[in-house]
């Protein structure tokens, strides 16, 4: 019959560890690691962290107002297209640009940089310096257009060539009623270059809508 072996009891030392381990087991569970993953490269950022504030500002009222530049006017215009009594022909169009603004009814009506549309009527070659005179060409303005937008027809005839610090088309002079301008020398061709400086005359009033922030139509 074999001996029994004793068992001794566990030591001080042993009871401490059993007891940390049984600690351990019953606090409070671990709350799992939230992975943060970062914005792409060169997104916008958003939410209150960004700093992007909106822009409540309520847009000021635009109103469009009719304003009648009075018959009479004259428009200081400089070329952006070349006519010549040999080139063009009738029907051709060509533009122009408006150089001073032009005032009316307490607004501006025609600002510098407006653009004028007009049409050859008629164009005639120069004759022989023999038997002819020069190259003639007749213009029409009909339409002007502003940098707000607005557009208007327009009735108008050349009233003068040239203008004070700006290229004139000294070739040339105009009739009587200022309908045809005329190369000044026989054989000669009736040229506009372009910038060369022309002032036209309003023949009928011009009715064109104005932009008036807040101001009632």
């Amino acid at each position: 019959m074999r001996p029994r072996r004793k068992i001794a009891p566990p030591s001080a030392l042993g009871w401490t560890a059993a007891l940390l381990t049984l600690a351990a087991c019953s606090g409070p569970p671990i709350k799992e690691a939230t992975q943060v993953v970062p914005a792409p490269a060169g997104a916008p950022a958003t939410g209150p962290a960004a700093g992007f504030v909106p822009d409540t500002k309520p847009r000021p009222k635009v109103n469009w107002v009719e304003v009648v530049v009075p018959k009479g006017t004259a428009l200081s215009l400089s070329m952006l297209d070349r006519l010549s009594s040999s080139a063009s022909k009738a029907g051709d169009q060509f533009r122009a640009r408006v150089t001073r603004g032009i005032e009316a009814g307490g607004r501006m009506a025609i600002p510098e940089g407006s653009n004028v549309q007009g049409q050859v009527m008629e164009a005639t070659a120069a004759k022989s310096v023999r038997v002819g005179k020069g190259g003639s060409l007749v213009l029409a303005f009909t339409w002007i257009g502003t940098p707000t937008g607005a557009t208007a027809g327009i009735a108008a005839r050349v009233s003068k060539l040239g203008a004070e610090g700006r290229k004139a088309p000294g070739a040339l002079t105009q009739g009587p009623s200022g309908s045809a301008l005329t190369a000044l020398k026989r054989g000669t061709e009736a040229v506009l270059e372009p910038e060369s400086s022309i002032v036209i005359i309003l023949e009928e009033p011009l009715h064109i809508k104005v932009k008036a922030e807040g101001g009632s139509s």
